[in-house]
């Protein structure tokens, strides 16, 4: 392909004629721009033994004498230099082209799943970068190809995909089942919201919010650095998380509380949940020094045996604020743990 011109052919003191500026400067830096992407019509490329070798950066690719199906094994680098662009599709439905992952040597493509891509669509764009002496996959649009597309999302044939670009550099791919149940992944890489169904992953890469309905999930990308807000479909804010990766939970919060098992030492797993039961025995009882995930608050409710017998005594690390444990029969105490990320501060209510 065509080099740019050097901004050097222009030094100072220097004269140049017409025709060295026109043959020099400006026809190449033009011819180089005509082989940029958009820079020139489309031109068609016919595979030759598993090879191309493109001229410019935007190509159709053949098949070999207009045979049914073909395999794009290799791509020639000679007319591309290191970090340039190529984007192939299908020069006709009907002809399909297999563009083969791996297949070794100089000019192989290697595709983003490591599996092979039919261009079974006019629509359907490939779009490689040459890194040293192969190409490398930057991406994929489908176009019309949307059973492949089900098939490359592992959905079932009368499940449907929607797609929607929403507030900043944040692309929702949205997938629906039969049923009509949103199971889409959603991405996030500036900001935005989205609301979504039952069986949904959301994730997120920067300052974002989100509505969760039903039983969306929240799949942790890395949030160091970042700051997320969850909210219900109603608009109530349920939990953050902050600029330091940590939780933080807010009024109105549901969770599944979780059983502690009864023993004369009982130390809560701090990472299993916020809300735990404790069904006591008859007998004395210690809360356990629970290693700390950070800063938060977490609620014990502790029911006292029906024997009427049952004491409690907080582990030293512990320090008890307020209130008094109730051990007569069947008496529910609500011990809530608030930690600032150090020191463990206790305070006991009957409930």
């Amino acid at each position: 392909m065509t080099a740019a011109p050097s901004k050097t052919f222009f030094s100072a003191g220097q004269t140049r004629s017409e025709a060295e500026v026109r043959d020099s400067f400006f026809g190449p830096l033009l011819d180089a721009m005509s082989e940029m992407p958009g820079g020139a019509a489309t031109s068609e490329l016919t595979i030759s033994a598993g090879t191309v070798t493109p001229t410019n950066s935007v190509h159709t690719v053949d098949t070999e004498l207009d045979a049914a199906a073909d395999y794009l094994t290799h791509i020639a680098t000679d007319n591309h230099p290191e970090g340039r662009w190529l984007v192939l599709s299908a020069a006709d439905a009907g002809r399909v082209t297999t563009a083969k992952h791996g297949s070794g040597g100089a000019g192989q493509v290697l595709l983003a799943d490591s599996a092979d891509l039919a261009l079974s669509d006019t629509g359907m764009r490939l779009v490689l970068l040459r890194t040293g002496d192969h190409w490398t996959e930057l991406g994929r649009w489908w176009g019309g190809a949307k059973t492949a597309l089900k098939t490359w999302l592992g959905l079932g044939a009368a499940d449907t995909v929607e797609f929607a670009q929403v507030a900043r550099n944040a692309l929702i791919i949205r997938t629906k089942t039969a049923d009509g149940a949103d199971t889409s992944s959603v991405i996030f890489t500036g900001g935005g919201a989205v609301g979504t169904d039952r069986g949904a992953d959301i994730q997120l890469g920067g300052n974002e919010e989100a509505t969760l309905a039903g039983d969306a999930r929240y799949r942790a990308g890395n949030v160091a650095g970042a700051g997320h807000k969850f909210y219900t479909a109603s608009g109530v804010l349920r939990f953050e998380i902050g600029h330091d990766g940590a939780v933080h939970l807010t009024a109105g919060v549901e969770t599944t509380p979780v059983a502690l098992t009864d023993s004369a030492t009982v130390t809560p797993d701090l990472t299993s949940g916020t809300v735990f039961t404790w069904a006591m025995g008859n007998a004395a009882r210690t809360l356990g020094s629970a290693t700390l995930i950070g800063a938060g608050t977490w609620e014990i409710y502790a029911t006292a045996n029906a024997g009427g017998s049952t004491t409690l005594s907080l582990h030293s690390d512990y320090t008890l604020v307020g209130g008094e444990f109730d051990g007569s029969a069947g008496a529910v105490n609500l011990i809530t743990l608030k930690s600032d990320g150090t020191t463990r501060r206790v305070w006991i209510t009957k409930v």
